[in-house]
């Protein structure tokens, strides 16, 4: 046997659900579209304005003297350091070139050379000339 429906559930009537949007739209005046322009400045603001600017540059181009300087002599003591540098470079070449020059030479020839070389300083000094003039002399035999 079918079952009867309940006349409770029968009886209710199914209404669709709408919501109505309103628009959000806001109105607007025309005044409220139009821009307000920034003044223009005085004169007087104006002036001041390129004082400021004439003082910012001021400062900022003396900040760029200094920094000048200042590399400058960074690279004035750099030079100098390089030349000094470059100096003991070819002491040290010499140095080296003079070692392996003398690599065959055995001590006593080493110490005949030297002795020889003060001969000749000492026959120099007791001449009373200067190198330039004994080497003048040299050149004119």
């Amino acid at each position: 046997m079918p079952r009867k429906k309940k006349e409770a559930e029968a009886q209710v009537p199914v209404v669709p659900v709408v919501s109505v949007v309103e628009p959000t739209v806001e109105k607007r005046s025309i005044a409220d579209n139009v821009r307000i322009r920034k003044p223009y400045p005085s004169r007087q603001e104006r002036i001041a304005l390129a004082d400021d600017e004439i003082l910012h540059w001021e400062r900022l181009n003396a900040e760029r003297r200094e920094l000048i300087e200042k590399t400058e002599k960074q690279l004035a003591d750099r030079k100098e350091a390089l030349s000094k540098g470059e100096a003991i470079l070819e002491k040290s070449r010499y140095k080296r070139d003079r070692l392996i020059a003398n690599l065959d030479k055995t001590p006593a020839q080493a110490r005949s050379e030297n002795k020889q070389y003060q001969q000749v300083l000492a026959a120099l000094q007791a001449s009373g000339m200067s190198p330039t003039e004994i080497l003048d002399k040299i050149r004119q035999l």
